[in-house]
């Protein structure tokens, strides 16, 4: 039996299981700063990763790609990023970018 909350209609037909939703909870935040890094926090306990940046240094700033693996939250700019406030992506690699600043961000897990 799955845990959680579970509501049945007055037919008894299941209408609503929590077990069908996923949660995320807040873990903290941090400054990041360079085209490339990592930073690790226990807390994160290996689980998958959301990221938020919060604050940039500068408008026009580029925002990193973000991946983790374990405990670990990784950033770089040289071959993904997105440009502060533009929805353009460079999938393809063929501009070096960097973030010439710091960015705040804000993380938790699933």
């Amino acid at each position: 039996m799955a845990a959680g909350l579970r509501i049945w209609d007055a037919n008894g037909n299941l209408t609503f299981d929590s077990a069908n939703f996923t949660t995320t909870r807040y873990i903290g935040q941090t400054r990041i700063s360079g085209t490339e890094g990592t930073y690790t926090d226990s807390k994160i306990n290996n689980r998958p990763v959301w990221i938020m940046v919060i604050r940039k240094e500068s408008s026009s700033m580029l925002v990193p790609a973000f991946s983790s693996s374990g405990n670990t939250i990784s950033w770089e700019t040289a071959t993904k990023s997105v440009p502060g406030g533009h929805g353009w992506v460079d999938w393809n690699g063929d501009q070096n970018f960097t973030i010439g600043g710091w960015l705040d961000i804000m993380y938790g897990a699933y």
